[in-house]
């Protein structure tokens, strides 16, 4: 399963975290299925990361994961951080 969340840090006041795991500890989790991915999301932070889009682009410079938030209205250069 992958867990997408918003920690406090970064220029702009959160930073995307990402983490990979069998089956979380604790509950509270929003769960969602994309083509057999099970993708969770901790109610705390379901209204930074509310329509949140995630995609992979796959590039010589700057390849990753690219994270389109439309409840940010604000971010940092790199795009690591929102707030």
């Amino acid at each position: 399963m992958l867990i997408i969340s918003a920690k406090a840090g970064g220029c702009s006041g959160y930073l995307y975290d990402m983490v990979i795991v069998e089956r979380p500890n604790e509950e509270g989790f929003q769960e969602i299925d994309v083509d057999g991915v099970t993708i969770l999301i901790h109610d705390n932070d379901s209204s930074l990361l509310n329509g949140l889009k995630l995609d992979f682009k796959d590039s010589l410079m700057g390849g990753g994961f690219h994270m389109d938030n439309p409840n940010a209205d604000r971010a940092c250069g790199c795009g690591q951080s929102f707030g």
